[in-house]
């Protein structure tokens, strides 16, 4: 459940807890669209990567209404991974869609505008990826 206004970048090369379960499965740095360009290491950790940080990061503005957005993957075939992308609002379920990532061309399908949703979108699909490679 990354902030929805979080950018991801790349993956983080010392992350601040080793093994933690995040929702992006590794911990991102990135692009704080709330109001600073870089958010701090405890920021990123704590409110970019796992959200929900409305009335708690001070970049959170009070009038967004989605706090966090949800991934799972809801099918996977040879050369496509559906996933489910659920926009939360104050921990709870507000809008969802489902969106595919071609595996071959990695693509999404239907290609998102959003900058963060499809940044976020594309970082868990191949961070999913390689958890399964790493099996």
């Amino acid at each position: 459940m990354p902030c929805p206004l979080f950018e991801p970048r790349g993956r983080v090369s010392e992350p601040r807890t080793p093994s933690p379960r995040l929702p992006l499965i590794y911990e991102f740095d990135g692009i704080c669209h709330a109001g600073q360009p870089m958010a701090t290491a405890d920021q990123r950790f704590q409110y970019c990567n796992r959200g929900n940080a409305k009335g708690n990061c001070a970049n959170f503005p009070d009038s967004l209404a989605i706090t966090a957005i949800r991934f799972t993957v809801t099918a996977r075939s040879a050369n496509r991974m559906t996933v489910m992308m659920v926009e939360e609002h104050n921990h709870w379920p507000g809008a969802w869609r489902t969106i595919d990532f071609m595996l071959e061309e990695k693509r999404l399908d239907p290609e998102i505008s959003d900058v963060c949703r499809r940044a976020q979108v594309l970082c868990f699909c191949n961070a999913y990826l390689g958890r399964e490679n790493e099996r």
